[in-house]
């Protein structure tokens, strides 16, 4: 009975130890798969054109997260991260995440100046967190622009516009055949060639026509006199 009885118990162990190893075999498995982690880069481009004017060319930017508890890249503000570009400059923005779910942000260019030119472009993120087997997860990126549109990229564009108006030539009394300018120029040319909105040449044009209607009316009288 005493021997039996180790043999007993050396099946119940052996048996306890084979349930442990398959225990054992069964969790880290599991533990392995929930603790995959995977990044994604959001990359933010910037594109300058046109001269700046004066302005800087340093714009500042926020990655917004719009799902609750969404994992941020390093250096983020709770749900916000800002960063700068500096004139046609891109930065790559790195999440880490480790759970599978859909995670949803926002982006644009913080407007802080009324004098500087602004792309007011809003981006809308969505990042899907998937499955994929029993030991990998893959990421899968979706960008619509504020019209609802599909994005290809992360491109934010600032367009200065040209400079208005330029070297622009104004008429002064000394320049000839310029409004006002007669003084030094020819009256006659002046009288024959009136200037838009000057209505005096016009007048005086007018009475030498009538002055000279007039003498000849008065020369031809003379002339029938001379030969009654």
């Amino acid at each position: 009975m005493h021997v039996r009885s180790r043999k007993y118990r050396g099946r119940k162990t052996v048996l306890f130890l084979a349930l442990a190893i398959l225990l054992c075999g069964f969790v880290p498995g599991r533990v392995d798969a929930a603790s995959l982690v995977k990044d994604a880069t959001l990359t933010v481009k910037q594109t300058v054109t046109g001269s700046p004017n004066g302005t800087s060319e340093k714009f500042e930017y926020e990655l917004k997260a719009l799902t609750t508890g969404a994992p941020m890249p390093v250096g983020s503000s709770g749900d916000s991260y800002r960063f700068t570009l500096n004139g046609n400059e891109s930065k790559d923005l790195v999440i880490t995440y480790d759970t599978v779910d859909t995670y949803k942000y926002q982006l644009s260019q913080v407007v802080t100046s009324d004098k500087k030119d602004y792309d007011r472009q809003v981006y809308t993120i969505e990042n899907y967190v998937l499955q994929n087997g029993n030991d990998d997860i893959i990421i899968r990126t979706g960008v619509k622009r504020s019209d609802g549109n599909k994005a290809p990229e992360l491109n934010f564009t600032i367009r200065h516009p040209k400079p208005s108006g330029g070297s622009h030539h104004h008429g002064s009394s000394s320049d000839p055949g310029t409004t006002g300018g007669t003084q030094n120029g020819n009256p006659l040319q002046s009288l024959l060639s009136p200037q838009t909105g000057d209505n005096q040449p016009v007048f005086m044009l007018m009475l030498l026509s009538i002055l000279a209607l007039i003498g000849i009316v008065v020369i031809m009288r003379r002339r029938k006199k001379e030969e009654e």
